[in-house]
């Protein structure tokens, strides 16, 4: 298994402004919600850590959300508020944040319960960290310090089943995956002109921006310019480029893609086009790939924890335009499929580029 940080494209022309209008609301509005494109976010992007000891306090629980607030150092007397009213990295719990969530020291998490356990994880059902996704915030997040709203519900509703006491560690900004009625003009307005232009992310602001083509840098990824306006071509930090000859458009865009592959022994038939759907829950079955714990963890001296599911995504053509059956493309895997990864940091887990880089091989079924 690897991955592949890569430049995608694709080509069009158009004649009217409408063309034009329609190639934004559809191709390109398909790149802000790509997953290869969103895996290159959570891999490039900062990360805001959160300092000392801050716990969440879980009001309600449903089938597959709690409500709840957050407290320094698990003193619910201590409510603290977060997004804007924030002055800590706090301030980037907005709807749509990543959070990461580690358990209280010498627990381990029940991830279908919504509790801690005592010990160490690896039998079902248990887990060593928890990720999730910010639903919602009402207001400050904290009810004015008062803590849970008055029908006893928390004011921060979550994705996933995170219990009290559980520590918040880091959080991935909100990405945000789709085209405003404003940015959609802007780039309408460049495309007509026939101007080269980029788009890049602010992930502080959750605001994505435009670069115009005298301060476009085309190479790698770099964020250390980003939003540069002196018209020395230095911002590298598009996340898609359009690039134009005065007759049509390239549209490339960056994206991480994980490659799943068996050089002799394996062949992988995968249908694009067939969609098998859970009769009980109405969601569609995902096609996966699962990394078996018998594999051992990039340290290569104790074995992974769990069995680690990975999304197929689809085929991979080889030279010849059929698919090459040898590998697939995977990403990221969405259980609940609520389009938020059940772990953005699965690659690392598994593989660790950086540890002992000589050898990497996985067990699969």
């Amino acid at each position: 298994m690897y991955r592949d940080i890569v430049t995608e494209s694709f080509d069009f022309s158009f004649t009217t402004r409408d063309d034009a209008r329609k190639v934004v609301t559809s191709s390109v509005a398909d790149l802000f919600e790509s997953s290869a494109v969103k895996q290159f976010y959570y891999d490039n992007f900062a990360r805001p850590q959160i300092a000392g000891l801050k716990t969440w306090y879980k009001s309600t629980q449903t089938l597959n959300q709690v409500t709840g607030y957050f407290t320094e150092q698990g003193d619910d007397s201590r409510v603290l508020a977060v997004g804007t009213s924030s002055i800590s990295n706090l301030s980037f719990i907005t709807a749509g944040a990543l959070l990461k969530f580690e358990p209280t020291s010498g627990n381990h998490f029940m991830t279908e319960l919504g509790t801690q356990m005592t010990g160490t994880a690896g039998h079902p059902g248990s887990a060593e960290i928890m990720w999730t996704k910010v639903v919602s915030v009402d207001g400050d997040g904290s009810n004015g310090g008062q803590g849970n709203l008055a029908d006893g519900t928390g004011p921060i509703v979550l994705s996933d089943l995170i219990p009290t006491d559980a520590e918040i560690k880091e959080i991935i900004p909100t990405y945000v995956d789709s085209i405003s009625s404003e940015l959609e003009t802007a780039i309408i307005d460049k495309i007509v002109a026939f101007k080269n232009f980029g788009l890049g992310y602010n992930n502080t602001t959750r605001v994505w921006y435009v670069i115009d083509e005298e301060d476009l840098n085309t190479g790698d990824f770099d964020l250390t310019n980003g939003q540069d306006k002196t018209g020395a071509g230095l911002d590298a930090s598009w996340m898609i480029r359009f690039s134009t000859n005065d007759l049509t458009y390239t549209v490339f865009n960056r994206a991480t893609q994980y490659i799943f592959q068996s050089f002799s022994r394996n062949k992988f038939y995968f249908d694009e086009s067939v969609k098998a759907i859970d009769p009980e829950t109405g969601l569609v079955i995902k096609d996966s790939v699962t990394i078996l714990k018998s594999n051992t963890k990039p340290d290569f001296v104790s074995n992974l924890t769990f069995d680690y599911k990975w999304q197929i995504v689809k085929n991979i053509m080889g030279a010849d335009g059929y698919s090459d059956t040898r590998k697939l493309q995977v990403g990221l895997f969405d259980g609940d499929d609520d389009g938020v990864v059940d772990n953005p940091d699965l690659f690392k887990l598994i593989v660790s580029p950086t540890t002992d880089i000589s050898e990497k091989y996985v067990y699969f079924q």
